[in-house]
């Protein structure tokens, strides 16, 4: 059998020290790593039946891999289309060892990788090492002593998990000489290195952020922990060289696809099979098999046969009770048998499984016991959730000392927990039928995440549960029974995620603010918790507080010392009546929700109040008072106001401030925000001003809402189309405006009665720097959920007629349905464009030697009913936006298009 490392990566490692158990350690690392990759590999890339042999030679790939080397060349990898993996690595601390034998091996088996291999490099990754790794399927990350003192390998990890989030590609860490928990907490080295990029950056901190996040992020991906090297390599060695031999997809349309004795790795699909059904699964002359993949579920006609040489077997919906007798599985390392048939009798009682790490048996809901694993000393992964008729976990699991993960999540005839190991890290309960928790569980030191969610029968916690000093997450949702919480809670200062909603705990002890480390607090549903705990001490990690559904009647004033917070949810506190001005310390607070606080009346404002602020909401409250001083609030993007029956007025607000005031039913003020929009026009964003069935509503404040309609249309016009906008088929922001009225406002030149509107066209109306149109219609009744309206345009030339464009209009729900007593509202938006790149259909000589165009206005879906009383457009020009810069307003009108006789006789008609 070939040995999978070229005489290059021979020599290369010969270069490293002579030290024999420095090599031994990199061949274990080396070994557990590649298991790991071509388990994925294999998973993605044979899905398409890619055979082993492939015709891109591997000399290409190597001469790809090293064209980066030259000074001159650092930021030119070679050009492909698609990578298949990209490995991301501190070079003086991988680069002679486990990276360069991964990538030799992976170049040999012919996968196109990218490894950077260039040994100074510059402060910042350039473009094309970032377009590397977005061409790569799977993304290898080493972490090793010294990976967090490189920016570059940072910005690397950003990248690559943004990548990730963004395209769903697969992600493999791989932790050398170093502890996982040390680089998601930023421990040990990581922490030394942390308190230098924390100096060089201290101007731009958010980056460093970034680079914590990132860590913490990747280090909870499922990896590969190389931190614990002695003892590994026996567990390993069913899985060395074999591996690497590329995976074969078969379809197995016939006995004799199933035969090939030579094979080391396959993957199956049974769902081709329907047509022809296997006769038998023979795949025990395969004697070479290691690795088995079976996709879908498939019925034997008769029977089973497997190798004794499998290391990893994977069979969704395995369809028989138990492995074959004739199986031996000795040689197993790893086990997934999700949704499968499978009862208690899973192998034959006599046999051991010495070498057996993972098994997975999601989902089995026949299982009753647990298979026998009291000889499978090396398990670390035991995954028996969903199996809902699991009643028992044997007293032997206490003795499984490698044991660090267990998933009994939806057991929920598991009512008890033997003693567990004191290695188990991962405990997750989540809608399990348990009682209580052994002693072994509440004093574990190692556990670093406990979710106890929705555990209904759950009674209490016992007094000694704070022992668990490496907690990181602990989730008691839903779990009514439990009230008693610990008075000290400094042992467990490790905690970033406390979740007690819905229990019926009814304090918190102060000594909360110990947590030093506590990112998300959830009080939600906690009915009977009345009173916040007063902070002694500034909680600096504390981003997000909930107290939404309590009892709390005020915040203490010490609340200023959660002084990082960013979202307080204080949302249907019905007994709160104040809030203190210390409030104005939370200078990082984002978002503030006081929905449904009945009794809540006025906030306090300074004028450094909320300068971070960007969302409030208010709906449903009894606010009567909105503070002059929110206009300060220079980030406040969304003011939602629905149901303030009290309120009276809105003051002059922030530019990029969008209003929801919809049932505001003693609302006469909406005070002008000119001022504010023309010294802002640098910043174009998606605008809603919504004041529907506000029937009190003055004539200057609706004149106030549609004045500022117009300037803030007008401002699209020196914007470009923002490439990351929610609303891709239309990347300039939208302008959304309603309020009660019966007239089209006078700056629409172009007008009618009914749902329709002809225009007579001049010669130069389609020219550069038409961008688009705004558009406006009188409904009634207005009453709904939402609004749903469409606008065509349509170009009439020589007999035909052309959609220039169809445009929408959409109040998002509500969560109510008002009756508005059939009063009318006047809606404005805009269809923005340019003209070069609209018409797309024909030839734009179309638009620009046509003289007719028709627009019809409908509503659309549950809106049907809904009425058009008038309607009216109006062409946007850029000249006519650079007017408005310099404050001049005017009414849109002129030469680009003239009117028809119907539009002057028209009620409203053009000037």
């Amino acid at each position: 059998m070939d040995m999978p490392f070229s005489s290059s990566s021979s020599s290369s490692s010969a270069a490293a020290p002579a030290d024999d158990t420095k090599k031994e350690m990199e061949l274990i690392a080396f070994i557990q790593a590649f298991n790991i990759i071509v388990i994925a590999i294999g998973t993605l890339f044979y899905m398409c039946c890619r055979s082993f042999s492939s015709s891109s030679p591997a000399a290409d790939s190597a001469a790809d891999s090293t064209a980066v080397k030259d000074d001159d060349d650092a930021d030119n990898p070679p050009r492909r289309e698609k990578y298949d993996v990209f490995i991301s690595f501190r070079g003086g601390d991988t680069r002679l060892g486990i990276t360069s034998h991964l990538h030799a091996a992976l170049l040999q088996k012919k996968f196109e990788t990218y490894i950077d291999n260039r040994l100074q490099r510059g402060e910042e990754i350039g473009p094309a090492l970032l377009e590397a790794i977005e061409k790569s399927t799977i993304s290898v990350i080493i972490f090793s002593q010294n990976y967090a003192s490189s920016t570059w390998c940072l910005d690397e990890l950003v990248h690559i998990l943004k990548c990730n989030n963004r395209e769903g590609r697969m992600v493999i860490p791989v932790f050398y000489d170093i502890d996982p928990s040390d680089v998601r907490k930023q421990h040990g080295s990581y922490a030394d290195a942390f308190a230098q990029l924390e100096k060089r950056f201290a101007n731009s901190i958010d980056k460093v952020h970034k680079w914590r996040d990132a860590l913490t992020t990747a280090a909870n991906l499922s990896g590969f922990d190389h931190s614990n090297k002695s003892g590994f390599v026996q567990a390993y060695l069913g899985l060395t060289i074999a591996f690497f031999y590329i995976i074969i997809h078969i379809y197995a349309r016939t006995e004799a696809d199933l035969e090939t004795p030579n094979v080391e790795a396959i993957e199956v699909d049974w769902n081709n099979l329907q047509e022809r059904p296997l006769k038998r699964a023979d795949f025990k002359k395969m004697s070479n098999l290691i690795m088995l993949i079976v996709n879908g579920c498939y019925k034997l006609t008769t029977s089973l046969d497997l190798p004794d040489s499998l290391c990893y077997l994977e069979w969704s919906g395995y369809p028989l009770d138990s492995l074959p007798s004739t199986f031996s599985p000795e040689n197993l390392v790893e086990l997934h048998m999700p949704y499968s048939t499978v009862e208690k009798e899973l192998w034959k009682e006599e046999q051991i499984l010495v070498n057996l790490q993972v098994i997975d048996l999601w989902g089995c809901s026949n299982l009753t016991e647990v298979p026998n694993l009291s000889g499978s000393p090396k398990i670390v992964d035991i995954n028996l959730g969903n199996c809902r008729s699991l009643v028992e976990i044997p007293s032997y699991f206490q003795h499984l000392d490698k044991l660090t993960r267990l998933d009994l999540k939806d057991c929920s005839s598991l009512k008890y927990l033997p003693e567990m190991p004191g290695n188990i890290q991962y405990l997750n309960l989540e809608c399990s039928g348990i009682k209580e928790l052994p002693e072994s569980v509440w004093s574990n030191e190692n556990i670093s995440y406990l979710n106890l969610r929705q555990c209904k029968d759950l009674k209490k916690l016992p007094s000694s549960w704070c022992k668990l000093k490496n907690l990181e997450k602990l989730d008691l949702y839903s779990c009514y029974n439990v009230e008693n919480l610990p008075e000290i809670w400094e042992p467990m200062e490790q905690l970033k995620s406390l979740s007690l909603r819905g229990t019926a705990v009814t304090e918190l002890s102060s000594s909360i603010c110990k947590l030093k480390y506590l990112e998300s607090l959830d009080l939600t549903r906690c009915s009977r918790f009345s009173k916040f705990p007063e902070i002694f001490k500034p909680m600096e990690h504390l981003v997000y507080l909930s107290l939404e559904f309590t009892g709390v009647e005020m915040l203490p004033s010490s609340i200023g010392n959660l002084n990082r917070l960013q979202d307080l949810n204080l949302s249907r506190c019905m007994q709160l009546k104040d809030v203190p001005t210390s409030i104005y310390s939370l200078t990082n607070l984002k978002r503030l929700d006081f929905k449904f606080c009945r009794r809540l009346e006025k906030l306090p404002f300074s004028p450094v109040s909320f300068l971070s602020l960007e969302e409030l909401e208010l709906s449903y409250s009894g606010i009567y008072l909105i503070p002059v001083g929110i206009k300060k609030a220079s980030r406040l993007s969304i003011l939602r106001l629905e149901g303030c029956e009290r309120l009276v007025s809105i003051p002059e607000l922030p530019v990029l401030c969008n209003v929801k005031a919809e049932a505001c039913a003693s609302l006469k003020i909406v005070s002008s925000s000119r001022t504010a929009l023309t010294q802002g026009w640098d910043k174009p964003h998606y605008c809603f001003r919504v004041f529907r069935n506000c029937p009190k509503l003055d004539n200057n404040s609706r004149s106030n809402i549609m004045d500022e309609a117009q300037i803030t249309i007008m401002r699209m016009a020196t914007v470009a189309p923002l490439e990351d906008y929610w609303l891709p088929c239309n990347p300039w922001p939208q302008i959304n405006i309603a309020c009660p009225g019966k007239e089209i406002p006078n700056w629409f030149s172009y007008q009618n009665e009914g749902s329709s509107v002809d225009i007579e066209l001049c010669p130069d109306w389609f020219r550069t720097g038409l961008f688009g149109f705004a558009l406006s219609v009188v409904v009634s009744p207005c009453q709904d959920y939402f609004i749903r309206l469409r606008a065509n345009f349509i170009v009439k030339f020589r007999g035909e007629s052309h959609e220039l464009f169809s445009s929408q209009y959409i109040i998002p729900c509500n969560s109510y349905n008002y009756d508005c007593d059939g009063q009318q509202h006047v809606l404005v938006w805009n269809e923005a464009f340019r003209s070069e790149e609209v018409g797309k259909n024909c030839s734009p000589d179309v638009y620009k030697l046509a003289k007719e165009a028709s627009v019809v206005f409908y509503p659309q879906d549950f809106a049907s009913h809904m009425k058009v009383e008038s309607c009216g457009i109006c062409p946007l020009y850029a000249e006519d936006a650079e007017k408005f810069k310099f404050g001049h307003v005017f009414m849109s009108r002129g030469p680009k298009v003239e009117e028809t006789r119907q539009d002057v006789d028209s009620k409203g008609g053009g000037s």
